[in-house]
């Protein structure tokens, strides 16, 4: 991938756009002190959440998106 053009296109870009998310998230906690704590889930009928924080008992679902659709 050489231009945000090509980028735009690209059938990895949610993945890619995800793990961006991801390792941002977890590098914030971690400057933060705090533990990793994230989680991720899917269920038999593949329907997912991205990324879930646990903080305490409290779980906090995240659903990333690189593109909007209306």
């Amino acid at each position: 991938i050489e231009t945000a053009n090509q980028l735009s296109r690209d059938r990895l870009l949610g993945g890619l756009f995800e793990n961006f998310a991801l390792l941002e998230l977890l590098k914030y906690r971690a400057n933060l002190g705090k533990t990793v704590n994230l989680f991720y889930h899917r269920d038999n009928n593949n329907n997912e959440v991205d990324i879930i924080i646990k903080e305490g008992n409290n779980l906090y679902p995240v659903e990333v998106k690189a593109t909007s659709t209306f």
